[in-house]
């Protein structure tokens, strides 16, 4: 019924370990749902902090989709947004860069940052176009990075909500499963639970 947006995993497992490789990736080669992407300009800041040939190297593998099998994991979209942050480069072991960015939120309660739902081909998408827009340019006007992680934790939370909604308004029952890696986050899944339980589902 429902899922989140493709990218590119720029050199396949590569972007696994790298994934500043991943936010490159949901920066050059997000699926087009409707909305613009990520502006040239707030795309062209982040890379300025990375190896200038890796940089240009990955941009080029997704511009003309050489080895950049897609995805719509949620979990490589939190290794993204922990790579735009600044909190997680290269990594060793699967989960840490989400780890990195649940510590960095803590317990701080943030409103969530813009997100959308798209309807296509029959099912509803998690476009996070407008969220990774909303978090580069509130991080170039010098929001801390901990505040963002926490705004971003609670976006996903409604984000994750809104699809079984839509399930349920579609004739799911309202009794919801979580699965997948990212529920080993607690923030994530507490904040899941509650909402979903304030929808009068279980």
């Amino acid at each position: 019924v429902g899922r989140f947006a493709t990218a590119p995993l720029p050199g396949g497992d590569a972007a696994v370990r790298h994934p500043t490789r991943m936010a490159l990736g949901y920066l050059h080669g997000l699926e087009p749902l409707g909305t613009p992407p990520v502006s040239p300009e707030l795309a062209r800041r982040f890379a300025e902090g990375l190896d200038p040939r890796e940089a240009a190297t990955v941009r080029t593998m997704v511009r003309r989709r050489l080895n950049c099998p897609r995805a719509s994991s949620a979990g490589r979209l939190f290794d993204a947004v922990a790579a735009l942050l600044g909190l997680a480069d290269h990594i060793t072991y699967e989960g840490q860069a989400a780890a990195a960015l649940e510590n960095a939120a803590g317990t701080a309660r943030h409103a969530s940052l813009p997100w959308r739902l798209a309807h296509a081909e029959g099912l509803w998408i998690y476009d996070p176009a407008p969220t990774l827009t909303a978090l580069l340019e509130r991080l170039a006007d010098g929001a801390a990075v901990p505040v963002l992680a926490a705004a971003f934790h609670t976006t996903i939370a409604e984000v994750t909500v809104a699809l079984a909604e839509r399930a349920v308004a579609d004739g799911a029952p309202r009794t919801v499963c979580l699965g997948g890696g990212c529920f080993v986050n607690r923030r994530l899944l507490t904040d899941v639970s509650r909402l979903l339980r304030a929808q009068g589902m279980r």
